[in-house]
């Protein structure tokens, strides 16, 4: 169940042997905090880094190029398509109108 605690069989956890569990789509439980949830967060992040890049090229644009457009560094690009950092709203905002898509399409192709 969403918020609730599930003891640890070894009893290692902080607070007296129960960790937080949180319940996905199928209802199934996954510990917070655990592999399986952050590798979800990883797949999450990559895929709006896939569609980024993907629009990027399609427009004929080089990173340097969105870079100076919205006032970021190159490398700021680079991490935005890698998927270890996520453009602030205000920034995902301007790389929709660069690349002429609306925001929304950017979102919607994120897969969670």
């Amino acid at each position: 169940m969403v918020g609730d605690f599930e003891s640890c069989a070894d009893g290692s956890a902080a607070g007296g042997g129960r960790v937080p569990v949180c319940a996905d789509r199928a209802g199934a439980e996954k510990v917070i905090g655990s592999k399986e949830v952050r590798a979800e967060k990883r797949a999450a992040k990559r895929t709006l880094g896939e569609a980024l890049k993907a629009h990027r090229i399609q427009c004929h644009m080089t990173q340097e190029f969105v870079a100076e457009s919205l006032g970021v560094s190159r490398q700021t690009v680079s991490k935005w398509e890698n998927g270890s950092a996520d453009p602030s709203t205000t920034n995902l905002l301007a790389v929709a109108k660069l690349y002429d898509v609306p925001a929304e399409e950017l979102l919607r192709e994120v897969e969670r």
